[in-house]
């Protein structure tokens, strides 16, 4: 379930944020590799505290 208090990034946004380029972003959609995301309608978002958990999750060698 949604909850409509968190922080639903778009692509764009979220290659902003985290100095990626969208085409990166798209790629790892297609392998079903990277960042966490969600289709809401015809819309892909990244949850920003999911984005935030997966990296340290991997990067910190959880």
């Amino acid at each position: 379930m949604i909850n409509h208090n968190e922080l639903w990034l778009s692509t764009k946004q979220v290659a902003q944020k985290y100095n990626l380029k969208p085409d990166t972003l798209k790629k790892q959609r297609y392998l079903k590799t990277g960042l966490p995301w969600r289709r809401i309608g015809k819309l892909v978002r990244y949850n920003d505290l999911s984005i935030k958990q997966y990296l340290e999750d991997n990067l910190h060698g959880k």
